[in-house]
């Protein structure tokens, strides 16, 4: 008998018959479009740019597991801004002239200091190349120590290095301006491989590897900086990711046990409509069932006040019992203990569900003050180690500056002596 190929499964769904297939990976996430809100204002795009671009973000905001139409709020972020970053992750191609990019250096800052915050590397790779060619020596520096970029502060160094070379010696020149934002350390450094540079250009050549190789060694310090602010950030960010994604299981599991609750007692609802000879004829409006719920409470309340005031009545009137006193007597104390048992079960119940929540409440606030400590420690150990870079530098400059004052005093003794020569010869 021929093989024929397997149908695909069916899904049958309210009189519609669906075939089943498999989702592919690289090109399918949940949902169609998301909505962010960003300063009171409703963005509704892709969802699937956000979650290939960047596992963090996704993760950071359900975008993965979130197939519903909520809306996700985005903060530390303005609606210009915001549209900046739409601009480059849905760019509207000229196809004219497709490899033209029609943003501008301040866009490009907007979208790589997002895309760093966000974690989308590749575009952040993108905004980089374009910054580091169209920035300016003193831009670069000052961005690189503010984003805690290491590339972007050897480059914008590298930049005054070279800027040597230039034909006029006002465009090849450190300005004042310049220094006053380098500090006297960087400008004296920097000062000092543009000399060494000249000399090796006029005698052996191989400039470019020691340039590099002396900013390297020489900003060694800074660059350590820079590197372990970023690094503690990246951490920061790492331990909020870990608390969101801890309050949105427990949200999860919240909402998943209240779904539970609702349905058990739903179908507790329709079952005693059903044996107090109601008809239950399928889905229950929630509104009517809490009304019916309370309205039955009330009822029943009422027939057992009555069933007792009989009973004890019939109690007091049962003259005609031989043992009467005895039969009334039996029947008050097991109501009675029946009664109070009840009433410590409550009580019992209700002081195990507050020791319980207490002492989640006391393991939440635990777990919180751990998490503290921690930012607090990686705060402390960053400002030490900024106060030990700083007095490095200070003592480094010290250093600079005697060794300076000895060249000047040398070179001045030098020129005095020259000068005595030439008198002595006249």
């Amino acid at each position: 008998m021929p093989a024929f190929p397997r149908p695909p499964l069916l899904k049958m769904s309210a009189g519609i018959t669906e075939p089943l297939y498999d989702t592919d990976d690289m090109s399918w996430c949940p949902g169609t479009v998301v909505k962010f809100l960003v300063e009171q204002r409703v963005f509704k795009v892709s969802r699937h740019h956000f979650v290939v671009g960047s596992e963090y973000f996704a993760k950071l905001h359900g975008l993965r597991e979130n197939d519903g139409d909520d809306i996700v709020q985005l903060e530390d972020v303005t609606v210009d801004q915001f549209r900046v970053f739409l601009k480059i992750l849905f760019p509207v191609i000229d196809y004219s002239n497709p490899t033209v990019v029609n943003i501008t250096t301040e866009e490009w800052l907007t979208i790589f200091r997002l895309s760093s915050q966000w974690r989308f590397n590749g575009i952040r790779m993108l905004a980089m190349q374009h910054l580091l060619k169209e920035l300016s020596a003193l831009s670069l520096v000052k961005l690189g120590r503010a984003e805690n970029v290491a590339e972007f502060l050897l480059s914008g160094y590298r930049n005054f290095v070279e800027r040597r070379g230039e034909v006029t010696t006002a465009m090849g020149d450190i300005t004042d301006e310049e220094g006053r934002e380098l500090g006297a350390v960087a400008l004296n450094i920097l000062w000092r491989i543009r000399y060494h540079a000249d000399g090796l250009e006029n005698e052996l050549g191989g400039v470019e590897q020691f340039v590099e190789g002396e900013l390297r060694e020489k900003f060694a310090a800074e660059i350590s900086i820079l590197e372990a602010g970023a690094s503690v950030a990246r951490g920061l960010e790492d331990v909020e990711l870990e608390e969101r994604l801890a309050r949105r299981a427990e949200e999860k599991e919240r909402r998943l046990r209240q779904k539970e609750e609702d349905e058990e007692r739903l179908a507790f609802e329709s079952q005693a409509e059903a044996r107090d000879g109601g008809v239950y004829s399928g889905a229950v409006d929630a509104p009517k069932v809490e009304d019916l719920k309370a309205e039955i409470q009330v009822l029943r309340q009422e027939l057992e006040a009555r069933t007792r005031q009989l009973e004890r009545a019939e109690e007091h009137n049962a003259v005609g019992c031989d043992l009467g006193n005895h039969c009334i007597s039996v029947r008050a104390r097991k109501r009675d203990a029946e009664d109070q048992r009840r009433a410590e079960g409550a009580r019992l119940e209700l002081e195990i569900a507050e020791r319980l929540a207490e002492e989640e409440r006391a393991a939440r606030l635990l777990e919180e003050e751990k998490r503290e400590e921690e930012k607090r420690s990686l705060e402390v150990a960053l400002e030490e180690e900024r106060q030990k870079e700083e007095a490095k530098k200070i003592l480094e400059e010290l250093e600079e500056l005697r060794a300076w004052k000895r060249a000047r005093m040398l070179e001045e003794t030098t020129i005095d002596e020259i000068l005595q020569d030439a008198d002595d010869e006249d």
